[in-house]
């Protein structure tokens, strides 16, 4: 006589999470949907259903079951971290800026929601703010690249140059493959009037995104400074090549 299999929500939520890790996400779904047909009130197997859709940018579907993961256990701070990274991929920067805050009082030391929180109030045109969340999350992890590359950015908007360049600097030494990060160093290399170094950075950019129009637009702009018409021109019509396919 076969012994039927026992229902064990801790060994499936470990297979969940290994086939989760080695990105079999399909495979991870099913096991936790599994879990929630025995018990729909699984709190892990609802916020890791929301973190694997958040992974595959169905926004509206993470939204859904890290809701539900929240009304059942509104302490754990990655799930309000993840609601508020769906709610500004969704466009609702003030819910999703609440959700950081939750997030941020839940877990003060953890340096990915306070640039993340960063980036909301940065949509949201408070620069100043978005400033201090990003120096929090620096005062604790100073080697993050993405936060001194967002930094970068919001001293851009406060016409602060010189530190916006020493930001994106510093975030390239880290990382040199950030191509938004090389584009907005050629911002501000732009507006200090440093127009070779600026193309030189417009370049690596491109050379990292070829598709990245804006980066050509300006590359046109600062030819055009130069005296370069012939190349500015042509460096106008490749950004309007890519922003109208």
């Amino acid at each position: 006589m076969t012994t039927p299999t026992v229902y064990n929500p801790r060994d499936l939520l470990m297979l969940g999470l290994s086939l989760h890790q080695q990105a079999r996400w399909a495979a991870a779904a099913q096991v936790y949907r599994e879990i929630l047909d025995a018990d729909p009130e699984h709190f892990d197997a609802l916020q890791l259903l929301g973190a694997l859709a958040l992974q595959q940018g169905q926004y509206a579907e993470a939204l859904d079951y890290l809701d539900q993961a929240i009304r059942i256990r509104s302490d754990y701070a990655d799930a309000h971290s993840n609601r508020g990274i769906a709610l500004q991929e969704l466009g609702y920067f003030t819910e999703a800026l609440a959700s950081y805050d939750q997030a941020v009082a839940l877990a003060t030391d953890n340096p990915k929601i306070h640039n993340n929180r960063g980036n909301t109030l940065k949509e949201l045109k408070r620069p100043e703010e978005a400033l201090s969340s990003y120096e929090a999350a620096l005062a604790l992890y100073p080697e993050y690249a993405d936060a001194l590359a967002n930094r970068g950015s919001v001293f851009l908007i406060l016409n602060r140059h010189a530190e916006a360049l020493a930001s994106y600097d510093r975030a390239l030494t880290l990382n040199p493959s950030l191509a938004e990060a090389w584009y907005n160093r050629g911002n501000a290399q732009r507006e200090m009037n440093q127009l070779e170094a600026a193309l030189a950075s417009y370049d690596q950019a491109l050379q990292l995104n070829p598709n990245l129009a804006r980066a050509y637009n300006n590359r046109g702009i600062v030819l055009q400074d130069m005296g370069y018409l012939a190349e500015a021109l042509a460096s106008y019509e490749e950004a309007l090549r890519l922003e109208t396919h």
